[in-house]
């Protein structure tokens, strides 16, 4: 057995039993278990260990997923992910960090009320964390084995900032881009979670896809339109090509040439492929963020690294999806960057690549978060327009809808805001 080392982190499973069951800790360095439990003759911890193995919340394998996540939307190319969620055979579903969406998902509706408290003019994304909520305890009950096995999603680019000029709140205001998303129950019970951009949120080609399922996009924004549908395991295999197929189709009809994700020229690497091989960029976040030093400086800094081993890549190998990418930096494996400093060529480059993304004025948005090259999100709306309360003259842009449905309240209003909800729902935020 290996000596835990001084950065290592006792995990308890099981709290309340820890005073008198010392047996159930285990001993985990950055994810990887060094030590089993104490008392490895206790075939009820074994049992207990195995079980809860994959449910265990280590922080910096959640730190690390966001961080992977996050710049992978940043970066200025379509992303596709697909994750395994694990059904806990009750009330939640556990992703590949340990987390619970059922939890995960309330917490985004307490955030989002938060901010529109905060400031009335992000009161928009209240209603859309809600609908995703409402898509995880859905699927849920997919998991449950109730309803068709396949839920579609269309997240589309908010109406709310249709005319804004610059990144808002994690929205890129160039590229615009729907999210398709896909959950899935897998033969084995657990759910698949597969997710792909689709830029320009064209509406037909949203609808295009609606319509290969038999329905049609109706009034209003898509994300709370849901296609449920029952699928074969290889006909859900297939799904997220068959939607990114189906939408690029319809651009090019509209616009001629070839597209990819919305895309063109069409562009097949995939982010978050190209984010996961840059192992010494994602360290630097990690190491910062577990340090209380993850700055937005240099979250800007690694996002406009990122961008441009992405650029080079591009230049180097086109637009195919190559085998290996390739770092700009010298290539150094920092699987275990924790112990040993990174060498001054990174520093060196971070530091450049960030001063030329801020002199070319670059935002690099994604979940939520907009890394700008000037101020914060608050301050981005008001120089975008957008003012600081709902009485204002700017109030949601600045444009209003008469005898207008509020898309929170359900009801038809005298007067609703560019974001569709109505001053009573943006001033009683709860």
């Amino acid at each position: 057995m290996r000596a835990a080392s001084a950065t290592a982190e006792a995990i308890n499973f099981y709290p309340a039993e820890q005073a008198n069951q010392p047996h159930l800790r285990l001993i985990a360095e950055y994810g990887e278990f060094i030590e089993p439990p104490a008392s490895p003759e206790d075939e009820l911890a074994k049992r207990r260990a195995n079980r809860y193995k994959g449910h265990v919340v280590l922080e910096r394998v959640q730190a690390e997923l966001d961080a992977t996540t996050q710049l992978a939307e940043m970066v200025d190319g379509s992303m596709r992910t697909t994750f395994e969620l694990e059904f806990n055979g009750k009330d939640d579903l556990i992703g590949p960090d340990g987390r619970g969406l059922n939890e995960v998902s309330l917490k985004a509706v307490e955030d989002a009320e938060a901010k529109a408290r905060k400031n009335p003019n992000l009161a928009f994304e209240v209603p859309r964390r809600r609908l995703e909520r409402e898509e995880i305890l859905l699927a849920i009950e997919m998991a449950k084995g109730n309803g068709p096995n396949t839920m579609l999603i269309e997240s589309d680019y908010p109406f709310a900032l249709e005319g804004a000029t610059e990144d808002i709140g994690g929205y890129n205001s160039r590229r615009r881009q729907a999210m398709f998303r896909g959950l899935m129950r897998r033969p084995n019970g657990n759910l698949r979670l597969a997710s792909q951009t689709l830029d320009g949120s064209n509406r037909r080609g949203l609808n295009a896809i609606q319509q290969k399922f038999g329905q049609e996009l109706g009034p209003g924004e898509a994300l709370g339109q849901r296609i449920h549908v029952d699928l074969t395991p290889e006909e859900q295999d297939a799904v997220m090509d068959e939607a990114t197929n189906t939408y690029d189709d319809e651009v090019s009809a509209q616009y001629g040439g070839e597209w990819h994700a919305g895309r063109r020229p069409a562009d097949y690497r995939n982010t978050y492929d190209f984010v996961c091989q840059q192992r010494d960029l994602i360290d630097v976040w990690l190491d910062a963020w577990r340090e209380g030093a993850l700055t937005e400086d240099l979250k800007y800094k690694v996002a406009a690294t990122m961008q441009a081993r992405f650029e080079k890549n591009q230049r180097e190998h086109g637009m195919s999806a190559p085998a290996v990418y390739k770092s700009s930096a010298n290539v150094v494996d920092f699987s275990h960057a924790h112990r040993a400093s990174k060498p001054d060529s990174l520093w060196q480059e971070l530091e450049n690549e960030g001063r030329r993304a801020r002199a070319g004025g670059k935002s690099f948005s994604g979940c939520g978060d907009t890394l700008s090259a000037k101020t914060s999100t608050e301050d981005t709306m008001k120089a975008a327009g957008y003012g600081e309360t709902a009485d204002s003259k700017s109030w949601h842009g600045g444009k209003k809808y008469k005898n207008a449905k509020c898309v929170s309240c359900k009801e038809v209003k005298s007067e609703v805001g560019a974001c569709h909800i109505c001053k009573d729902c943006i001033l009683n935020v709860t």
